[in-house]
C-alpha cells in the first residue's frame, strides 16, 4: 500500500496533527485514500496506533469538504458506554479544528426530548448502540428507524467485537 499525496488531507487536519506533535500514520493515510476512491476498508492495527481516529478521519474529511445537514456517519457500537466514549473522544479533535459537526449518541436510555430533537434536526455523526440499531431495522414506527430510513448516510463505522 502506498500513502496518498498529503494534498488529499486538508490543511486543517495536517495542522491539527502538527499542533499535537503527531504525524498521520501510513495506515491512516491509506484509509483516507481508499475512502476517497469510494472503497470500503477493514483496518486491523495494534492498540495505540490511532485506529479510532483512523476510522473517522475519512468521514471527518469528507464532511469538512462537503458538509450536509443530515446524518453523514453512523457509528454502530456493541456497548452504550463505548458509543458515549467515542462521541466524547471524537468531539475533542472536532472542537480543536473548529469543524461545524454535530455529534450525538442514541442508546436505549436516550431521553425522549433528545430523540425528538434528533428526529427533527439529526446530528451529522450519530453514535448508536447495537441494541438500538438492531431493534430499529425495518421498523418505521420507531424514530431512530425513521432517521436511519429517511437519511441516506454516507459512512458507517463498525467496531471489532472481540470473542475471547
Amino acid at each position: 500500500m502506498h500513502a496518498p499525496a498529503m494534498s488529499l488531507i486538508p490543511k486543517i487536519f495536517n495542522d491539527w496533527f502538527d499542533s499535537r506533535g503527531w504525524q498521520i500514520y501510513p495506515h491512516q493515510q491509506e484509509i483516507i485514500s481508499q475512502s476517497q476512491q469510494g472503497n470500503s476498508v477493514l483496518l486491523v492495527a495494534p492498540t495505540g496506533s490511532g485506529k479510532t481516529l483512523c476510522g473517522f478521519l475519512p468521514s471527518l474529511i469528507a464532511f469538512h469538504q462537503h458538509p450536509i445537514d443530515k446524518v453523514h456517519t453512523i457509528y454502530i457500537s456493541p456497548l452504550k458506554a463505548l458509543a458515549v466514549d467515542i462521541a466524547r473522544n471524537l468531539g475533542e479533535p472536532v472542537a480543536e479544528m473548529g469543524l461545524d459537526i454535530r455529534i450525538e449518541t442514541r442508546t436505549g436510555d436516550t431521553p425522549a426530548s433528545r430523540r425528538e430533537r434528533q428526529r427533527k434536526h439529526p446530528p451529522h455523526f450519530l453514535q448508536a448502540s447495537f441494541v438500538i440499531t438492531s431493534l430499529t431495522q425495518g421498523m418505521q414506527r420507531n424514530r431512530v428507524g425513521k432517521i436511519l430510513a429517511w437519511q441516506r448516510t454516507r459512512k458507517a463505522v463498525f467496531p471489532r467485537v472481540a470473542k475471547d
